[in-house]
């Protein structure tokens, strides 16, 4: 796990209820998140070839154990490697909660992006994570 205090808080927080305001809509008796594994990120160069996912972004970056690779970019919107000890990483979300603590106790390979304030970025179109085969038979 990448951060042993998130993992401590994750085994220690109990499971959200409908009694919390953010869950009230949401019951999770009977729900054991243990009862998934988690799944290791891909070995560099092992990965599928290409993406199955057909999105509409205005910037494109993508983050490895060598660094970032910046596909495009509006002008003043910047990539910066999130690794385990940068200093902002555990400060831009917490782990008071189970879920959140989960996360943060198994993250690995992040991407900092910064879009200067006043800057509108914009989807043409709908903004879409379907797989392109599906988007068409719609």
């Amino acid at each position: 796990m990448a951060n042993s205090s998130a993992a401590t808080a994750y085994a220690e927080l109990p499971l959200p209820t409908t009694q919390d305001e953010a869950w009230r809509f949401t019951d999770l008796r009977g729900f054991d998140p243990d009862a998934f594994a988690h799944v290791q990120g891909t070995v560099p160069g092992t990965g599928p070839a290409e993406t199955m996912l057909d999105l509409d972004v205005a910037a494109l970056a993508t983050v490895t154990e060598d660094g970032v690779s910046i596909e495009r970019a509006p002008d003043g919107v910047t990539f910066e490697r999130l690794s385990e000890d940068h200093q902002r990483l555990y400060s831009l979300v917490g782990w008071e909660e189970k879920f959140a603590a989960h996360n943060a106790a198994v993250w690995e390979h992040g991407l900092l992006v910064h879009v200067p304030k006043g800057l509108v970025l914009r989807c043409s179109g709908a903004c879409s994570s379907s797989p392109r085969r599906d988007r068409a038979s719609r």
